[in-house]
């Protein structure tokens, strides 16, 4: 008996729904969008209620690619 949940990704054409199986909703709902990044290696991340830059990150994703 393992005590591992199995993780459940839906990559549809309007939204990703993450969840575990069993689960009758999905934990995580966000719009499936990818957006590069205008200014590569400038990028700005949240984390901690503080931001810092991050120069791997080349792309937003769901919320904050509307947001760029």
């Amino acid at each position: 008996m393992s005590n591992f949940a199995t993780v459940v990704i839906d990559n549809g054409t309007g939204y990703t729904k993450m969840g575990y199986a069993g689960n009758m909703e999905p934990s995580y709902l966000i719009p499936t969008v990818i957006a590069d990044a205008v200014n590569k290696g400038t990028t700005k991340v949240a984390s901690n209620n503080q931001k810092f830059e991050n120069p791997e990150l080349d792309f937003f994703i769901g919320d904050d690619a509307f947001l760029h």
